[in-house]
């Protein structure tokens, strides 16, 4: 199992409402599109990462192997 599977099984978000869910991710991708603003960009990734080792509970170490995967291409 792949480690990013293995945080979506576990992690304390994994009962909530899928819809919800994407709903937010969604926002959190169009909204800083819309606006081009660079604040907005960085504000929304300490969001992102406040809410998925804050609230999710995921762990530090293992959330910077998973983001900087995609991060390697910004």
């Amino acid at each position: 199992m792949l480690l990013i599977d293995k945080y979506a099984y576990i992690n304390r978000l994994r009962n909530c409402n899928p819809k919800l869910k994407i709903l937010f991710a969604s926002l959190g991708i169009f909204i800083p599109r819309l606006v081009n603003k660079d604040y907005l960009y960085l504000g929304t990734i300490l969001i992102m990462f406040i809410l998925v080792v804050g609230v999710a509970k995921v762990p530090f170490k293992n959330y910077l192997k998973i983001f900087f995967i995609p991060a390697a291409f910004l």
